[in-house]
């Protein structure tokens, strides 16, 4: 439950953060892809001015991974009958669950890392004019201080995008190991593993579209934005809310049979009584035989 909180909360923050910075009545397109140097100066101004939010939202966004390994890990576990069960596919879960908390959480910080360093140099450093006319500043400066922090992003971008394959293979492995399973482990599941595997789905879309921005960048990316609001803010943390209520009485269960099946007593059947019938012998005949 604290993972769906926090993830909740932190993209909340991040949602935020972008309405703001794009609906600023000084924010323009055209202004912005042409580099304009006052245009870009304001902008840094802006992007200072919402320092707190954009931290916030990535620190916490840092940490809901670090918090959703617990979960996904014991689901993981009780799902595989305590790895006596597919063993490999379960073992899969995992590693996803790791390999996306860790790169998801060093992402966040490389962004963190280079947006402070941009104010930094923006606020303290000369960008007006580098090598041109005194009386008429070229704003190289401003120029190249976007167009590395956007460098940045896109580095950044691509070790962020494992997070989208992460989520699809875990709600996929989720949802085959239910689906082949006998036993009902977390009570009513196949609902909760199919809206799994539909969040899956629309994490891979969602990152075919954030790579599709960079062809047609007004179309494409209204959809990515709405496709991360809705997994981001709706299905993903319902899911791992209705995970939170499923997990602790199947944890319970599976502990419960364990200890059940140690102490239980064993019995034996009592071994059948073989009657040895020996054959005869000449001393056992007499005369009158």
């Amino acid at each position: 439950m604290l993972a769906s909180l926090f993830v909740f909360t932190g993209n909340l923050l991040l949602a935020l953060w972008a309405g703001i910075e794009r609906s600023r009545p000084t924010f323009n397109w055209d202004d912005y892809r042409k580099l304009d140097p006052d245009f870009l100066q304001e902008h840094w101004e802006d992007r200072r001015d919402l320092t707190g939010l954009h931290m916030a939202g990535s620190f916490i966004i840092a940490v809901s991974w670090v918090l959703l390994i617990i979960p996904l890990l014991q689901a993981a576990f009780v799902l595989s009958n305590g790895g006596r069960r597919m063993l490999w596919l379960h073992s899969m879960i995992a590693v996803l669950a790791l390999s996306a908390a860790t790169t998801e959480f060093v992402a966040r910080l490389m962004h963190v890392g280079s947006w402070n360093t941009g104010n930094w140099i923006s606020s303290d450093f000369y960008l007006e004019n580098w090598g041109g006319d005194p009386d008429q500043p070229n704003g190289i400066g401003w120029k190249s201080l976007e167009i590395t922090y956007q460098l940045t992003q896109g580095m950044i971008l691509w070790v962020d995008g494992w997070e989208y394959f992460a989520i699809f293979g875990i709600g996929f492995c989720m949802f085959l190991s239910i689906r082949t399973s006998k036993r009902g482990v977390l009570g009513q599941e196949m609902c909760w593993a199919g809206m799994g595997l539909f969040i899956g789905l629309l994490s891979l879309a969602d990152f075919v579209f954030l790579i599709l921005r960079f062809t047609n960048w007004d179309t494409y990316n209204m959809v990515s934005i709405l496709m991360t609001i809705m997994i981001r803010l709706i299905f993903l943390p319902c899911w791992l809310l209705l995970l939170a209520f499923k997990l602790p009485p199947a944890v319970q269960e599976f502990n419960e049979r364990k200890i059940s099946s140690e102490t239980q007593p064993l019995t034996y059947d009592a071994e059948p009584v073989v009657q040895v019938v020996s054959s005869p012998t000449p001393g056992d005949f007499t005369i009158e035989d």
